[in-house]
């Protein structure tokens, strides 16, 4: 039987050689096109018309200060908030020395200058001040003698020493200028003037102007120390002239996403992602709430760019559509009294003892996601240890004379080798040991009584004994010596500022570029949660082999 079956291929053949014609695809029945229209439920809209243009009326002010805790003020600079309110001086350190003595033998070299008076002047000396440094010691050997110490002449210079050798006044204030413009003042090591010793954080109050008056705002940076939109709330606002409203028009646009599918039927797109093989699990909740967006409300949400100075204050007066049915219609704000207590809102500013937030947005001048964190230099870890009923502040790392990290462990162990125990076990008398040898970077941190009645207990910072029985051991690092404590006055903690799990407290160096193209060097803390309790091993009342 022969066989029926034929094949044809369905494509487009010119008659012509030109396939410009074919390639439009043209529509020759309009009514088949209001009829897929209707079947896919295009003409069942109940909303109402769409946007064609939206007017602002807005006030925009600007973040003018800061106050430091001891009430002095001090005018926002063009540099990361985080710098101004954080920043403190660099180590002097033994590698920095060098390295600024390097750059003053440059700049007087290059004025014709001999910098062997200043090499004679502010020598670097060859005696180590920590034996146990082995960096100290490799530094010493090679540069004492051969190079200036920056430290030093840059203090000379900038107190006007007659003592300082001969030399042009430009180039020795050039030098001075470029310290001050690539690290900031050298020489006094002390905290930023924001750090709270006593609760490991910092604190600090900005100035802005809003459309009522003046609002002083609250700064809590993060763990991590930024400064972001979320760490402000505002403590009070003053009366003050008010600022001018301006009115715009904005073209609002659809809120989409790259890989989107196309609202519009007809309408071809790249096929990016395919939601079509999206097959979420019930309890997907994110899933599905994106895809409940993309294919059904997609086409009601709108958004309007809105360009804010940074550091900046931002206030929405009104918001009115203009459909295109020549409807005007007021946008009320999410977070109204109106609208109930507890209404939805984000992005706004908590004002303290408040139920409603405040009504601008802040916009201040942080680093973000710009800055740049080095390695850690100091780590404290605060942590409580049960079996010796008390804390401890372990300084687990600090820096070496080059400024770079290290690890005090191995400096406890270059200083307190393991003793050798005798070869013969039977001639060995007993010696009594009142308490157990702790490594010297294991701070006491002792419980005060501050009010009995009450109930209210510190942490007080106390200092060991070293094995001689009378020598303190006192800490080494800057955590550890808050200088923003009154001299004498003990170094005490809240209780409940070292959790169970304790707590971790960094300094890192950190560098960001500004907006103007300039590139700015800090020093800062981080304050990040710790990773449970201490075991010191403290015993008391042993009787150990005396040899």
């Amino acid at each position: 039987m022969a066989s029926i079956t034929w094949w044809n291929r369905v494509e487009p053949r010119p008659s012509t050689g030109d396939i410009v014609s074919p390639l439009q695809a043209k529509i020759r029945d309009p009514l088949w096109m209001l009829t897929r229209q209707w079947q896919l439920g295009e003409f069942l809209g109940v909303d109402s018309g769409s946007p064609a243009w939206v007017q602002l009326t807005e006030r925009v002010g600007a973040m003018t200060s800061w106050t430091r805790p001891d009430g002095t003020t001090a005018p926002l600079a063009a540099a990361p908030l985080e710098q101004q309110l954080e920043a403190e001086p660099f180590t002097p350190d033994l590698a920095t020395r060098i390295e600024l003595g390097q750059a003053l033998t440059r700049l007087l070299t290059e004025a014709s200058v001999d910098p062997t008076p200043f090499r004679t002047a502010y020598a670097i000396a060859s005696a180590p001040t920590d034996p146990a440094d082995p960096v100290e010691a490799q530094l010493r050997r090679v540069c004492a003698g051969r190079t200036v110490d920056g430290v030093q002449a840059y203090a000379a210079i900038k107190a006007n020493d007659p003592s300082v050798p001969a030399a042009p006044a430009a180039t020795l204030q050039a030098y001075v200028a470029w310290v001050e413009a690539t690290i900031g003042p050298v020489g006094a090591v002390q905290d930023a003037p924001t750090w709270q010793p006593a609760r490991l954080e910092y604190s600090a109050s900005v100035a802005a102007t809003v459309a009522s008056g003046t609002a002083s705002l609250n700064a809590s940076p993060g763990d991590d120390g930024l400064i972001d939109w979320a760490a402000f709330d505002v403590a009070s606002t003053t009366p003050g002239s008010a600022l001018t409203a301006s009115v715009r028009t904005i073209v609002p646009a659809h809120v989409r996403f790259k890989g989107m599918p196309n609202a519009r039927f007809w309408d071809f797109e790249n096929g990016t992602i395919d939601f079509g093989d999206m097959k979420p699990d019930k309890r997907d909740l994110a899933r599905l709430a994106l895809m409940d967006f993309m294919l059904v409300h997609a086409n009601d949400w709108f958004m309007l760019p809105i360009d804010m100075p940074v550091g900046g204050t931002y206030q929405l007066d009104s918001l009115v559509v203009h459909d295109v049915f020549g409807v005007d219609t007021l946008i009320e704000r999410a977070d109204t009294e109106a609208l109930g207590p507890g209404s939805w809102t984000m992005f706004s500013t908590t004002v303290v003892g408040a139920t409603q937030p405040a009504s601008f947005f802040v916009l201040p001048p942080t680093a973000g996601a710009a800055l740049q964190v080095g390695r850690v230099v100091e780590e404290v870890h605060f942590a409580l240890d049960e079996m010796a009923n008390m804390a401890w502040a372990i300084e687990n790392t600090l820096e070496n004379a080059a400024g770079d990290s290290w690890p005090q462990h191995e400096r406890d162990a270059a200083l307190n080798p393991i003793a050798t125990p005798p070869a013969s076990q039977a001639a060995v008398s007993l010696k009594y040991q009142v308490e157990s040898r702790v490594p010297e970077y294991w701070i006491p941190l002792l419980p005060v009584s501050l009010d009995p009645a009450n109930g209210v207990v510190a942490l007080e910072l106390a200092e060991a004994i070293a094995l001689d029985g009378h020598t303190p051991i006192p800490p080494r690092g800057r955590i550890l010596q808050p200088t923003g404590i009154p001299a004498g006055s003990p170094y005490q903690l809240p209780e409940e500022e070292v959790p169970r799990n304790g707590v971790n407290v960094q300094r890192v160096a950190a560098r960001s570029r500004w907006s103007d193209g300039s590139t700015h060097l800090w020093q800062q803390r981080r304050v990040q949660p710790g990773t449970g309790e201490a075991q010191s091993s403290l015993l008391f009342d042993q009787a150990l082999p005396n040899s």
